[in-house]
């Protein structure tokens, strides 16, 4: 009958060789675009923060050599963490003062749901 099962022979050289081609003429076009597509987009993210940096050297840094801000002398030169860092205070860990307690225990009711939920979630295999 109809119960007959085949041998399976290993494929050989030949076969892989010509399946491993095809399979690689068929992907490489794709992939090639894909990655182009991609390299375009992160360009194009990004050339406006690199255009407003240089834009900002030019005017601050290279006119008055003599008289220009302490952050055009750094190795990477950047406008933005200057101002963060001088006007904003804004920093790594910077945020935790004591003055901003009263915004802590404003969030704690919700941390704490957040926190909990997360817990229950991980180490009780909670649903």
């Amino acid at each position: 009958g109809g119960n007959r099962q085949r041998s399976q022979e290993p494929a050989s050289p030949t076969t892989l060789r010509l399946w491993f081609v095809s399979l690689f003429c068929e992907c490489l076009p794709r992939l090639l675009i894909h990655w182009f597509v991609a390299f375009l987009q992160a360009v194009t993210v990004v050339s406006p923060f690199v255009f407003i940096l240089w834009n900002a050297y030019g005017i601050f840094c290279s006119r008055d050599k003599e008289n220009h801000p302490a952050w055009c002398n750094r190795s990477m030169p950047n406008v933005y963490a200057h101002v963060q860092r001088e006007y904003w205070g804004v920093g790594p860990f910077l945020y935790f003062q004591a003055k901003q307690i009263p915004n802590f225990l404003l969030a704690a009711p919700a941390l704490s749901v957040a926190f909990g939920r997360v817990w229950s979630r991980i180490y009780r295999g909670g649903g």
